[in-house]
């Protein structure tokens, strides 16, 4: 295999029968002119050469190169010219649209590309008829397409950007779609359930003018959808018609949407049927969701706490994370209820969170619990604790105020490992810690020495006597002179 050192100097000339060369994850800047002199070359790897910055003018020279891998190239911000003349090429993951003669989105049209195609720097297109010559929807091969126009670029008018997109229809057979930066109002007629009858995962992102989707919740095969930062998107469906929407998709995932208000803007219809993950960002406006009858995972930051409300329809969920809320001093009552399914539970960066409604008898099968930097949260109270008997993993971290476990701790029968981390007011362990049984592990500790004096739990001077010649796992930065 040659090196990085033999491609900067002159030897890369008796590589000359070289077919095969990888040099992804380099910290190379710059291929050297001598690599377009390997004319037999066919597969030409640099993925996540995240430095390299420059290709040779004349790649057009490597007549038999069949494979380009550019993924991750993110400082690379042109294409060699002419490029369109290596006609073997089958796949090239990566086009960067220029303004120069040779760097047009023209070249695209004589390639028989497959595989994976990013195409980025659209808003430089000079034309329509560039869009139509790419041809992409001639090319049957390609399974996944990633169109982007520059985030900050200099604003173009909204009938030609629609125009160029409408000429960048793909062919039937691809898979995965990811539009970023798109500047126009709407979407293109392609995008419906005959050209798109293949796709499984649709990501959008950045596209800020856009007010309504295109109808995706017709596309039969459709599995994954992701939205980033549509700040004027108000309904993921805002369509009137059918009953049955998005009758495949599995995990939706919505982020930065500060306009939403509902998933979709016609009640009664049957939404995401099938839906299993659903993650949710940064949306202030969403106030209520659905009844999802296959919801298994729910992820919610940064949100309205009357969003959690809606909690309780997911009778099906075994995964909830919570995170960041600068509100809530409790939890909304009855959120937790009808939860018999649940397993799983994180709350984070819950800023004023003080304490949990009693749910406890929807909790039974509960087995990890989360707590991380609720800062004012001071207690677990003991009705709280006696429900959660199938409890294996308890932790708390970075909860400032913690003092106290509470007798309740001895309710916890299946508890395996209890964790501690950068608590300071933590006195105290209930003596009820005694009858677990089935404990294994138990840490007391932070995550930096410097966190909080280097001083987690300076207040614990002393563990229970049932508990210090236990063959557990205690892993301490506690005060010197702690009676174990």
């Amino acid at each position: 295999m040659p090196t990085i050192g033999m491609l900067a100097s002159s030897s890369i000339r008796h590589l000359k029968h070289l077919r095969y060369l990888d040099l992804s994850h380099s910290g190379i800047k710059q291929l050297p002119k001598l690599l377009c002199s390997l004319l037999n070359l066919q597969t030409l790897n640099l993925k996540n050469c995240f430095s390299l910055r420059k290709l040779p003018k004349r790649m057009r020279c490597l007549k038999n190169l069949r494979y380009f891998y550019l993924n991750g190239c993110t400082k690379l911000s042109q294409m060699p010219p002419h490029i369109g003349q290596i006609t073997c090429l089958k796949t090239l993951t990566l086009f960067i649209v220029g303004e120069r003669r040779g760097c047009h989105l023209t070249e695209l049209k004589g390639l028989n590309l497959g595989e994976e195609l990013c195409v980025t720097h659209l808003n430089r297109v000079g034309n329509l008829m560039d869009a139509q010559e790419a041809n992409l929807v001639g090319k049957p091969n390609l399974r996944r397409l990633e169109l982007s126009w520059e985030l900050n670029s200099e604003s173009e008018s909204q009938e030609k950007v629609e125009k160029v997109f409408e000429a960048l229809q793909p062919h039937s057979n691809l898979e995965i779609l990811k539009i970023q930066g798109y500047k126009g109002a709407k979407f293109p007629v392609w995008f419906d359930g005959q050209i798109l009858s293949n796709v499984v995962s649709i990501m959008l992102s950045d596209c800020e003018n856009c007010r309504q989707l295109p109808p995706l919740w017709q596309l039969p095969r459709f599995r994954y959808l992701t939205i980033i930062n549509l700040i004027n998107l108000e309904y993921i469906d805002s369509s009137f018609q059918g009953d049955r929407k998005f009758p495949s998709l599995e995990e939706l995932c919505i982020d930065g949407l500060p306009r939403l208000q509902r998933l979709s803007r016609q009640n009664g219809s049957e939404l995401f049927p099938c839906l299993t993950k659903l993650k949710i960002y940064d949306c202030p406006e969403l106030t209520t969701l659905p009844c999802l009858p296959s919801g298994k995972s729910l992820v919610i930051r940064s949100c309205n706490g009357e969003l959690l409300k809606s909690i309780s329809h997911f009778r099906s969920l075994t995964y909830l994370h919570l995170d960041t809320n600068c509100d809530l001093v409790y939890l909304p009552h009855g959120i937790l209820q009808n939860l018999s399914s649940l397993c799983e539970m994180s709350i984070r960066r819950f800023k004023k969170l003080k304490g949990f409604a009693t749910d406890r008898a929807s909790l039974n099968g509960l087995k990890s619990l989360t707590i991380y930097e609720c800062s004012e949260l001071e207690a677990f109270p003991e009705q709280v604790l006696e429900g959660l008997n199938s409890l294996q993993h308890l932790t708390l971290e970075k909860c400032i105020k913690f003092s106290n476990l509470s007798e309740g701790l001895r309710h916890l029968s299946a508890l395996e490992s209890l964790r501690l981390k950068g608590c300071p007011e933590l006195v105290t362990f209930p003596n009820g810690i005694r009858y677990l049984s089935s404990l294994q592990e138990l840490t007391i500790c932070g995550e930096h020495p410097s966190y909080l004096g280097g001083n987690h739990c300076p207040k614990l001077t002393v563990l229970p006597e049932s508990i210090r010649y236990e063959e557990l796992v205690i892993l301490q930065e506690c005060r010197e002179g702690m009676n174990c």
